[in-house]
């Protein structure tokens, strides 16, 4: 084990965020962490959820917390700032979770020779490069959301003394996107709560405690409501694999548009109730354009469920497609193909999920909480030295993202 290290972890959420997977995954580090033996800070809102309450070896210090908010985005624009005026100089390390004002703080820690180590789980230019292709014109205020979060994106990355990386995928689009130094990233894929394989059995009381009826093949997609995530594509392909003959229902949990004759929508959802709804589906459907490292495809091989998704980017990271059934985005007539043959081939159904789950649900928070230690537990023994936001002097050189320069 690493000698004890004295870390203060940002947990950057507000009222919008409160179910989101990402703080989630934060939190469950943090408290790996602390069971490990290290001091840990969580630096989080004061209005943060309530379960934040019940973290166990982790000291609490609320943090005032305001937000620009529009009908499908916000940014926390007080944050940083006020966690920068706070740090300890006793700290280690700095961590803020993919926070595109994180290089505040981390400018501002260098002064008490505290790292700064930014966790990435996936680029703000990736999620807003991947729209629609019918939509290509942004309205201007899109334009300009584009333009803050990529340039603040940027910084932070390229200020970090360490950028912790999602994925393995996402390591090159790092450096070559944001031009960081190969030398202050690392991977350390995203972890996911160890759990039994369903049975039918729990299937079924899951389908019980959810009010659904039995008879029905249903297919779940959870997630955030961006275009890119593909749910247009998974209703239609559910509509069509309905007239192919199967009799499939779609779930969703997530911030949804209203749903159609075909769906069951739950809206935002707490952690048992989200892991109800995988338990009580027959696959998971995910068309997704872009993921960096796709937690809700993790979560529904963790109960064992077949994957129905898309080659893109880190999605099938760890089985490299060996165990999914991968279609390109927008491909609505092979996704329905899937989801009948899914239906008519219930063993093979069964087989599938087996098999992602004994790929995937090795790799848990603890083992990612692990990687952390490593790599924050590296920056702790090496010299603290003041750095311009560059880096070195060649990466210094790198020119800014082409979303920074147009502005």
């Amino acid at each position: 084990m690493a000698p004890r290290l004295r870390v203060g972890i940002v947990f950057y959420t507000h009222p919008s965020f409160r179910e989101r997977a990402i703080p989630h995954v934060v939190s469950e580090i943090a408290e790996e962490l602390a069971r490990r033996g290290h001091d840990v800070v969580a630096y989080c809102p004061v209005d943060a959820p309530t379960e934040l309450a019940s973290w166990r070896g982790l000291r609490l210090i609320g943090v005032p917390c305001r937000t620009i908010q529009g009908p499908r985005w916000a940014i926390g624009v007080e944050l940083p700032l006020r966690v920068a005026f706070r740090l300890d100089p006793g700290l280690d390390a700095i961590v803020l979770n993919g926070e595109p004002g994180a290089w505040i703080p981390f400018l501002l820690g260098r002064r008490y020779g505290i790292a700064g180590v930014l966790a990435i789980h996936g680029l703000v230019r990736g999620v807003l490069g991947y729209r629609n292709p019918r939509e290509r014109r942004l309205r201007h205020r899109d334009r300009l959301l584009r333009a803050v979060l990529g340039a603040g994106e940027w910084l932070s990355a390229r200020t970090a003394d360490l950028c912790v990386a999602g994925s393995r995928r996402l390591v090159p689009e790092l450096i070559e996107r944001l031009g960081v130094d190969p030398r202050r990233v690392v991977p350390v894929p995203n972890g996911v709560a160890p759990r039994a394989a369903r049975t039918l059995a729990d299937r079924d009381e899951a389908r019980h405690r959810l009010g659904l009826p039995s008879g029905v093949f249903y297919a779940a997609f959870v997630g955030a409501d961006h275009r890119r995530k593909g749910l247009e594509v998974a209703r239609a392909a559910v509509v069509r694999a309905q007239t192919m003959g199967a009799p499939v229902v779609l779930l969703t949990a997530g911030n949804y548009a209203p749903p159609i004759a075909s769906e069951v929508r739950y809206g935002w959802v707490d952690e048992p109730t989200k892991w109800a709804i995988l338990t009580a589906a027959d696959a998971f459907l995910f068309p997704t354009r872009y993921e960096a490292y796709s937690l809700a495809v993790r979560e529904a091989a963790a109960v064992g469920l077949p994957i129905v998704t898309t080659p893109a980017s880190g999605v099938d990271e760890g089985v490299e497609g060996r165990d999914y059934l991968l279609h390109e985005p927008g491909d609505v007539e092979g996704f329905a193909t899937a989801l009948v043959r899914l239906y008519r081939e219930p063993a093979w159904a069964a087989e599938l999920g087996v098999r992602g789950h004994a790929e995937l649900a090795r790799w848990t928070f603890a083992d990612q909480a692990r990687g952390w230690e490593a790599a924050i537990a590296r920056l702790a023994r090496a010299p603290r030295r003041p750095r311009s936001s560059g880096g070195s002097t060649t990466e210094g050189t790198t020119s800014p993202p082409a979303a920074v320069r147009r502005g």
